[in-house]
């Protein structure tokens, strides 16, 4: 190549070069996709047991008539992993189904203005514990979102068992599972500490996100008892 010195096109380079190059901000890599999604599926779920099954097909459906713009092999993903995961933690997916729903509307690449991430909207102090080195792989995302709400449950279920045992006699009722359930989700939302400091009554936000969730919830439940029938 042969340098030509043009004085005018040399000051028009200069001045591009000093103009801040947004190029070098390349959005995240996304991977080719070779996955046979069929074989996936059937992989996946032949392990499944008659209820397991219908949970996975009716979250599926669920996903796939109401969030319209999600991928047909993220909504199989989604699916099949939270009943995966919900078996093997002894949750009901169809709880976490409802909770994804209200956190991210089923989108795996979506991040929150305070940085939550993927599909739980999981924070990235929480990455560590919760074993996730991509929030926005389905399956990590999914896992850990199940896990930390069963943390929850099972902390709500521990602190009510604790305080009844020792305060037999001071009037302290035993939680039923849906309001250890209220809790574990207000806490999702709040953090454990600050509903435990509300005394079990969150904030007008936090209660509107809980009945968000139990509304998605009761839908998906409803939806359960028809393929039954």
């Amino acid at each position: 190549m042969t340098l030509v010195w043009v004085p005018g096109l040399i000051i028009f380079v200069l001045f591009l070069s000093a103009t801040p190059d947004h190029s070098s901000v390349k959005p995240r890599e996304v991977k080719k996709d070779n996955v046979n999604w069929v074989d996936f599926e059937h992989k996946i779920t032949s392990s499944f047991s008659d209820s397991q099954k219908v949970d996975y097909n009716l979250i599926k459906s669920y996903i796939k008539d109401r969030y319209r713009k999600i991928k047909d092999q993220d909504i199989t993903q989604i699916s099949a992993y939270l009943v995966k995961f919900g078996n093997e933690m002894g949750i009901d997916p169809k709880i976490t189904a409802a909770l994804v729903a209200r956190e991210s509307s089923f989108n795996k690449e979506a991040v929150s203005v305070t940085g939550a991430k993927g599909l739980g909207q999981i924070k990235d102090f929480n990455f560590k514990a919760l074993d996730i080195s991509n929030p926005f792989d389905i399956k990590e995302n999914i896992k850990g979102t199940t896990q930390y709400l069963t943390f929850l449950m099972d902390k709500w279920k521990k602190k009510n068992q604790k305080e009844t045992q020792v305060s037999a006699n001071n009037g302290l009722k035993v939680l039923s599972e849906s309001e250890k359930l209220k809790l574990s989700l207000a806490s999702y939302f709040k953090g454990f500490t600050n509903v435990v400091k509300s005394q079990g009554t969150p904030d007008l936000k936090t209660t509107g996100y809980v009945n968000d969730i139990l509304k998605y919830y009761e839908e998906l439940k409803l939806k359960s008892q028809k393929a039954v029938k």
